[in-house]
């Protein structure tokens, strides 16, 4: 993967990107189909640890988790409090050792079309930093990009 040797997946995974298109959005259907892919992810990483590759995966349970939460509550003061359950990491999921939330800053010389509030990046922010059962450090990237690896691996 590059400075780290390892193994990439995202989700979904490749077993099942072909199937991402057929359920309509925002649908019951399509909110159990990327579900089923974090576990399908599960069993990808335990395959790659099983032979001693180190692990990275994009768009795991704390993304889906955000996300959905995101949507869900407009406003910050609407979000669940902190402690709630719908924070905690699944029993039944395998947990990451890491998560890390690199917040990258919006670029002046660019453009950034969104159909996100402004509060969606700082609401999104407040969400990881209250999960629990999984260690998760958000990384600042407004120093460079390299700076962001750096920190990772220093930290990894």
């Amino acid at each position: 993967v590059g400075l780290v040797d390892g193994r990439l997946t995202m989700v979904p995974p490749r077993c099942l990107a072909n199937l991402t298109n057929q359920y309509a959005r925002g649908s019951l259907l399509r909110r159990a189909f990327f579900g089923l892919c974090l576990y399908a992810i599960a069993h990808e990483v335990k395959v790659a640890l099983a032979s001693n590759t180190t692990a990275i995966v994009i768009g795991y349970w704390t993304d889906q988790a955000a996300f959905i939460l995101n949507r869900r509550h407009l406003r910050p003061i609407e979000l669940p409090k902190v402690g709630s359950s719908v924070y905690e990491f699944p029993k039944d999921l395998l947990a990451p050792d890491m998560v890390y939330y690199i917040n990258y800053p919006y670029d002046a010389n660019f453009v950034k079309f969104s159909t996100h509030s402004p509060i969606w990046k700082p609401k999104k922010i407040q969400i990881y930093h209250r999960f629990q059962g999984v260690n998760v450090m958000e990384i600042d990237a407004s120093p460079g990009t390299e700076h962001a690896v750096e920190t990772i691996l220093i930290n990894s």
